[in-house]
Parts: C-alpha cells; structure tokens; sequence
C-alpha cells in the first residue's frame, strides 16, 4: 500500500484517540456539577472517538472480518451516538431554557429526581430506541472498509431514511427552539441569572454562555449536514425497494470486505466516510477548547502537575508551602512610641475578644498590659517562641522597656478553637 495513503489512515485515527483524551479531561469537574448534558455529551463523542480511533488502527491495511464481536458493539454504538450527540445537546439547551425561566433559586428532591429522569431518558433512552429498531433495516451483518473498519450494513429504504437518517433533524429543531428562547431568556433576565445559577450546583454564568454558544455551535452543524447526509445517502445509494422483512434479511449473516481501491473511486461514499470519521473529532476538539481552559480546569492542571512531581520527586514543579516563621515589620519609632519590630496590630485583635477591656490602654507597650487586658492570654497558657524568630539585626539594642516577644498561637496552647478563630 501506498506511504501517502498510510499517513491518510494514520492522522485521523491519531487525532481521533487525542480527541478522546481532550474531551475526557473536563470530565472530572463535569461529574463535580452533575451536569447530566455534558456528561453524557462527553461519553458519546468520546466513545465514538475511541472506537474509530481503534476501527482504523486494526483495519489499517486490511479488510479481513477477525473481530466480528467487536464490529456488532461498534455498529450498535455508533447508530446510538449519532442520535445521542444531538439528544445531549437536546438535554442542555432544555436545561438552559428551565434555570432561565425559574422563579425560585431552590428546588425540591422529587423536582431534582424528575429533572434527571427526563434528561436520561432524552439523552440515553432516545439513542437506545434508536438501536432497537435498527434490526427492522439492517440489511446484513456488516461491511468491513480496509482503512476505516466496520460499518453498519442497510440498504436505502423509507425505513432506514425514517428509522436513522432523519432522526437528527427533529431533534436538532427542538434543541434549537429551547436555545434561541434560552438565550432571550438570558438576556431579558441579567441581573436574576447570577441568582438562577445557584439552582445547578456548578454552574456560573460564564459556563452558562459557554454552554448555550457549545449548542449553536452544536445545531449548526447537525441541521445542515442532516440534510446533507440524506441527499448524499440518495444519490449514492438508490431507493430499495422494501417488500418485507424476509426479503431485506435474505443473507443476513453476510459480512462484505470492501478494499480502499474500492471504496475511494465514489466521491458519494468517500463523503460518508470521511464525515463519520472526521466530525466526532471537530466535536472533541470544539468542547475542550470551550470548557478546556477555564479557571477550574487550569486549577485541576496544576494539581495534576504537582501529583505527579510528588510521585516522581521532581522539586521543580511541586507546591511551595509558605515557610512558618516569623513575619518581622519595622515600625517608626518616634511616630508611635513602639519598639521597632512588631508582626500584628495586637490591639485590634485583642478587641474583637470577649472580655477584652482595652479602655484604659491607648498603647499597648508590654506583653505585661497584653495579658491584663486580654483574661484568656496568660502567661502560662502562651506557648514557647518559635524556634525559627528572626533574629534581631546586629548594631540595634532595645531598652528593655520597648522589648516585645511574639508568639505564635496554636490551637493546643491552652486556647479553645473558637477563640484562635477570633484572633
């Protein structure tokens, strides 16, 4: 076989298994925000992803059935995709429609429950009908391309056009109907949209917009190559003609092995394949680059980096904890009577302490009037210095009178969590 056409075999399946990587990135805070549309957005597009990724890489120079188990769960899952890409998009722009249209920013149990149970059923039971009444078109087993890998086998009849093609177009009309009256919602609502958000667990108003642009986006690309597919599939293929199930299953265990020779003279077919392979990656490669460098996903990376720097000891790129010393700020002392290093204004901390009686101290000058000031500091309740002070700069000297000792507090140093937490 030719080295160009192995590099036209190589780099689809090469992005098609990236694609899979970049759109199950974003799947970890997903599942954080049980955003059901998204999740099952992800699993379909990168299922197919991964699938054609492995079809082209085992049929890469061959047509050869040795996998027939594996070619009956691809076709089944890839008719299942087809409608579950659009049926996902269906789920988002229904929920789009719903938290802008809300009266209350809370919602009951049975609400909640009822909400995921139709969002399972557009976006799983949908797809799942649409395999079960596959058998009612199929024509034979399946086909094997040499370069691509299995496809699905049925003749074009009234039922495949009604049963699978077509399928797409409704559902792309409806999910278009809830986007654009989503978004006006949106926009007559600014202000009360913040407050809505807190309906989803997750969602802000940025990843709002960014979901509602990820189904235009979406829509207009499954309307129009909808009805492309359905001239391309006509012209391609001529009408059958269905008299029943027994004709159209005549055969049905056959599986036909067609050469990439073959295949590549009709411009028809090479345009059914080319966009069975290339659009799930477009879809992969659109969603990462909308929900891929967000705030939250940068933070998950640098989590991810630091992990792995910890596992494999690389000190360059692990997490700098903030050193627990001393924190020493010089202060002017002819301005305020002080010594010239002190941390905190104790003053202001002391007064937000229950008991605290600072109106006979204009100026805190010793650890001395601290303790008489504040009853929960004692001297014995205080703990040792910290054995990493700063040590003073040499040439300085302190009257002892304006010496102040900092100490660090612990919750273990005698002093209950609620009052470390005034401090």
């Amino acid at each position: 076989m030719a080295p160009y056409w192995i590099a036209q075999v190589d780099a689809p399946a090469a992005l098609s298994l990236l694609g899979f990587v970049l759109i199950t990135i974003p799947l970890l805070w997903q599942l954080k925000s049980w955003n059901i549309g998204c999740i099952l957005y992800i699993f379909w597009i990168g299922g197919v992803c991964l699938a054609n990724g492995i079809n082209m890489l085992l049929w890469r120079t061959n047509a050869i059935n040795f996998a027939p188990v594996w070619c009956d769960i691809y076709i089944r899952f890839y008719i299942a995709s087809g409608i579950g890409v659009v049926s996902s998009t269906l789920v988002i722009t229904h929920r789009l429609y719903h938290i802008a249209n809300m009266s209350a920013i809370s919602l009951t149990r049975a609400q909640r429950r009822r909400n995921t149970i139709i969002d399972l059923f557009i976006g799983l039971g949908i797809p799942l009908l649409a395999v079960a009444v596959f058998w009612f078109y199929q024509g034979h087993r399946f086909n094997i391309y040499e370069g691509v890998g299995c496809m699905e086998a049925y003749p074009n009849t009234f039922l495949s056009i009604l049963l699978n093609t077509s399928w797409p177009l409704p559902i792309g009309l409806t999910s278009a109907v809830f986007a654009v009256l989503a978004l006006r919602a949106a926009f007559d609502r600014t202000r009360d949209l913040r407050r809505l958000t807190l309906v989803e667990p997750g969602l802000t108003t940025s990843r709002y917009y960014r979901l509602m642009a990820l189904a235009f986006a979406d829509l207009l690309c499954t309307i129009p190559l909808t009805i492309y597919m359905i001239v391309i599939n006509t012209r391609a293929n001529a009408m059958y003609t269905y008299v029943g199930l027994a004709d159209l299953h005549s055969g049905f265990g056959r599986v036909d092995s067609i050469a990439a020779i073959v295949w590549r003279a009709d411009q028809a077919g090479v345009a059914v394949v080319m966009f069975r392979i290339w659009t799930p990656i477009a879809c992969a490669f659109l969603f990462f680059l909308m929900f891929g460098f967000t705030e939250e996903a940068l933070e998950h990376y640098k989590l991810a980096i630091h992990w792995v720097a910890n596992r494999f000891g690389c000190a360059r790129f692990r997490r700098r904890r903030a050193p627990r010393t001393m924190r020493v700020l010089p202060r002017d002392s002819r301005a305020s009577g002080l010594s010239d290093y002190q941390i905190e204004d104790w003053e202001a901390k002391a007064a937000r302490i229950p008991g605290a009686d600072l109106a006979g101290l204009p100026v805190l000058r010793s650890k001395a009037s601290l303790e008489s000031a504040v009853p929960q500091f004692s001297r014995t309740s205080l703990p040792p210095p910290y054995p990493n002070v700063p040590q003073r700069p040499p040439g300085v000297r302190l009257p002892p009178e304006k010496q102040r000792i900092l100490y660090i507090l612990h919750p273990t140093a005698g002093l209950s969590p609620v009052d470390v937490a005034r401090l």
